[in-house]
């Protein structure tokens, strides 16, 4: 009885929920000019929007790294143990190039050299066209100081064929809002220390005439910061030292010419690091030889003095008093002297503490492994600097390049130091050896002695001096 009851009051339910198809059919038959008129209506209204909307192109370039960047000196045989360390390691290079490629102050020469912190549209029926390498006209900004500009502002420019154009300004920031006319080539003040100038360009035709050009200014960094977000830089793989460049732009003139550019500005600093490295070690070779060349001109006149005292005309016939195990001797002895003064030369410069943070000179002394640790220092070095200009000193990546340029900094003092101690080691091995062949002359007279003590250190100045000239032209 209960179940019965139960479904008797369920059945107006499911009569209330049910749906006569016939009907809505008929509906939307009776109704058909309205269905009709809104596809009409939404089909226009999808077809203005695809108008409006700005297209986007994307150009692409591979760049290949340098060789001495990503890959180091094979020449020092514990490259490989510091790059399991992640000193020296092709990927780390790698990822930190890419983060100089995409930071603000190379982007920023980029948007420099390509003018790109002007840029200029007109209105067309649906959309605003970008004029970008066809503009009829070109904007310079100017400052009364010779600063760079920092103005944000817009700039609606009406074209006359009489040589003269309406301009309505606008500097939000500022609350700046100006109008007038003006010829080209004329020079109009925005404030106090900053102003303009509008040239017409070869693209000048009468099709732009009465019609606004819609300038919009921005500062060099902002316009930076903007085309980074549309700038990526990868990895194809982790074997090549190679990287794509993808830029997306609503012009692809613009996308094409701003990889271009920034590979060019890429290749100039490089250029450039090179150059800090060659000047670096050109003042120290050229204070190196002024030191030189003053005491061979002491040594010098020590010779002379010596030979007036005691009547010996000519150099070579004290030299050839000398036995002939002697003169080996002294040749050895002198190369080892050149040696030892370069390398405690380059121990001197670490050691000053203005030098701390300066590059290293690189090429100047004859030991493969520790110029290898100077090329890996320099290269760290320019790495360190440019994320510091990038990110500053306290950003993680910064911090973890600092504590491995200290690293590699430390390994070439010790590497120095070991280097002097054995030259000393080998330089005293040749003393003692001389001495004894020094006893063998017991018939040589006092002066012809001494005359041999000076002339060595004539020689060793000498040929210091001549390596020291050979370094430098290497060097150059």
């Amino acid at each position: 009885m209960e179940n019965q009851l139960n479904n008797n009051v369920r059945r107006p339910e499911q009569e209330e929920t049910t749906i006569d198809i016939r009907e809505i059919l008929f509906m939307v038959l009776h109704n058909w000019w309205i269905f009709l008129i809104s596809m009409v209506v939404c089909g226009a209204i999808a077809f203005i929007a695809a108008k409006m909307q700005a297209p986007t192109y994307e150009e692409s370039a591979m760049i290949l790294i340098r060789d001495e960047k990503a890959g180091g000196s094979s020449a020092f045989e514990g490259s490989a143990l510091f790059e399991d360390l992640g000193m020296f390691g092709k990927g780390l290079v790698l990822e930190n190039e890419i983060y100089v490629l995409q930071s603000t102050p190379i982007m920023s020469k980029v948007v420099d050299k390509l003018n790109l912190q002007v840029n200029y549209q007109v209105n067309t029926v649906f959309k605003k066209k970008d004029l970008y390498g066809e503009c009829p006209i070109n904007l310079t900004m100017m400052n009364k100081k010779g600063m760079p500009n920092e103005l944000s502002m817009k700039v609606e420019v009406l074209l006359h064929g009489d040589g003269t154009y309406n301009y309505t300004l606008e500097v939000p920031k500022q609350k700046i809002e100006l109008s007038g006319t003006a010829q080209y080539g004329e020079i109009v003040d925005v404030d106090s220390l900053n102003c303009f100038s509008i040239d017409e360009t070869g693209f000048f035709a009468e099709e732009y005439l009465d019609k606004s050009i819609i300038i919009s200014v921005t500062p060099t960094y902002n316009r930076a910061k903007d085309i980074l977000k549309n700038l990526t830089v990868t990895r194809p793989d982790k074997i090549t030292g190679i990287l794509n460049l993808n830029m997306k732009d609503s012009n692809p003139l613009r996308a094409r010419r701003i990889l271009d550019t920034l590979i060019a500005v890429y290749n100039e600093d490089a250029i450039t690091d090179k150059n800090k490295i060659a000047q670096n070690t050109e003042d120290f070779i050229v204070n190196r030889i002024h030191l030189i060349y003053g005491e061979l001109e002491n040594v010098d006149e020590q010779v002379a003095n010596l030979m007036a005292e005691n009547q010996i005309t000519d150099a070579a016939t004290a030299a050839s008093l000398i036995a002939t195990e002697g003169v080996r001797s002294n040749e050895e002895l002198n190369a080892v002297e050149v040696e030892l003064a370069m390398v405690q030369f380059l121990q001197k410069h670490l050691a000053d503490p203005s030098n701390k943070d300066a590059l290293l000179p690189g090429g100047v002394i004859n030991d493969a492994g520790v110029n290898t640790l100077i090329s890996n220092y320099n290269t760290q070095k320019l790495e360190y600097d440019k994320v510091v200009n990038s990110s500053g000193v306290n950003n993680p990546t910064t911090k973890n390049l600092r504590r491995s340029l200290e690293d590699t900094r430390e390994a070439v003092v010790r590497s120095v130091d070991n280097l002097v101690e054995t030259i000393k080691i080998k330089r005293g091995s040749l003393l003692r050896r001389e001495k004894i062949t020094k006893s063998k002359i017991t018939s040589t007279p006092q002066q012809q002695k001494e005359l041999q003590d000076v002339t060595r250190q004539q020689a060793i100045k000498q040929e210091l001096y001549l390596y020291l000239l050979k370094k430098r032209e290497e060097n150059a």
